[in-house]
């Protein structure tokens, strides 16, 4: 298989091995088939990282599900040095998978300024191509386990959270309450750590994602079953669920 680059992106086909972009054409390097950099994630987010200059230029991370972690298998990228002669195409440069990983994780981290070797969101490249199997099995070369580098990642995270719920407490008095200068990532931070109620700053994100009773029409939790104004049971799947002890029985 044969990359290529034509006018409306890139393809891999049994052709030869030329392209087009505009009205030049280009021959691509061969590629390193052994050249992958798996992408692990704890970030409970999904990045997106757009490079415009490199091709491919767009890589989206998955966001990853509680207490588990998500995958992303890149390969290495090319960027082009125009020719300075005319009508020549441009020259085409490699980036290998893991600095291209490592540029990827740097470029998509919300707070940069916040990161540190052990303040992170829990995002971290490993050499290889794996799947959600093989990778249990990898052992980093100093020794540690996959689970030793996950439980890794969930401290930098732990860090992360706290570093940002700082930052989101300072803005928030800087900023005389705009809700607007408090960061995605502190409102996600305050959420999973349950201290959501303990911030003034989340007050309009919990006002948000209350409703309206349909007994009474008082804003209410939509996660509880029971109205606390009127104390109707405004959802039977849920209050069913709880197994809710019948007087007299």
């Amino acid at each position: 298989m044969a990359d290529t680059i034509t006018s409306s992106g890139y393809r891999s086909d049994s052709g030869p091995q030329i392209g087009s972009l505009g009205k030049r054409t280009i021959n691509l390097l061969p590629k390193n088939p052994m050249d992958k950099t798996t992408i692990v994630s704890v970030y409970p987010r999904e990045i997106i990282d757009t490079k415009p200059t490199l091709f491919p230029s767009r890589f989206i991370i998955p966001p990853a599900p509680q207490d588990s972690f998500s995958l992303l298998v890149i390969s290495g990228a090319s960027y082009f040095i125009p020719s300075p002669i005319d009508k020549q195409p441009p020259t085409e440069v490699q980036v290998n998978s893991m600095m291209l990983a490592e540029s990827i994780l740097h470029d998509s981290i919300p707070s940069m300024n916040l990161v540190s070797a052990t303040h992170r969101p829990g995002v971290f490249a490993i050499p290889g191509e794996f799947n959600k199997t093989t990778i249990l099995k990898y052992v980093h070369a100093d020794g540690r386990s996959f689970q030793q580098l996950i439980n890794e990642a969930k401290e930098w995270q732990q860090s992360y959270w706290t570093d940002i719920m700082n930052e989101a407490d300072y803005f928030w008095s800087s900023s005389n309450g705009n809700p607007k200068a408090i960061p995605e990532d502190a409102k996600l931070a305050a959420k999973i750590l349950g201290i959501e109620k303990t911030k003034p700053w989340m007050s309009n994100v919990v006002a948000s994602e209350l409703i309206n009773c349909r007994f009474c029409g008082e804003m209410i939790n939509p996660n509880f079953p029971i109205c606390k104004h009127c104390h109707h049971v405004v959802d039977e799947k849920k209050y069913k669920t709880l197994n809710p002890i019948v007087e007299g029985k």
